[in-house]
């Protein structure tokens, strides 16, 4: 809870902003390099009817800013309520709640 409290409260860093957009775009671009991956990707796509190609979320994934990203946490997860599920066996984990 203190890192989601952290999170929203500070946002990103431009670092790890860094890490994680340069992540998504070669995970997505090494997605699209398989064909039968690309096969299945556009056969869902065709199906439910989704006007969005993969190149559109590769651009529009690129002109994000770090400014974007920690305005949309400001907005939709600051202060928001949120549901913290604790589970396993904390009796015999020796856990006390």
């Amino acid at each position: 809870r203190q890192i989601y409290e952290e999170f929203c409260n500070n946002g990103i860093s431009k670092e790890d902003f860094d890490v994680k957009r340069s992540n998504f775009e070669k995970s997505l671009k090494v997605k699209l390099e398989d064909v039968n991956t690309l096969i299945g990707m556009t056969h869902n796509t065709v199906l439910n009817g989704n006007k969005v190609t993969y190149k559109d979320i590769l651009d529009q994934s690129m002109k994000l800013t770090l400014d974007d990203v920690n305005n949309a946490i400001r907005t939709h997860l600051k202060g928001k309520a949120f549901v913290h599920v604790l589970c396993g066996d904390f009796q015999g984990n020796n856990i006390k709640m």
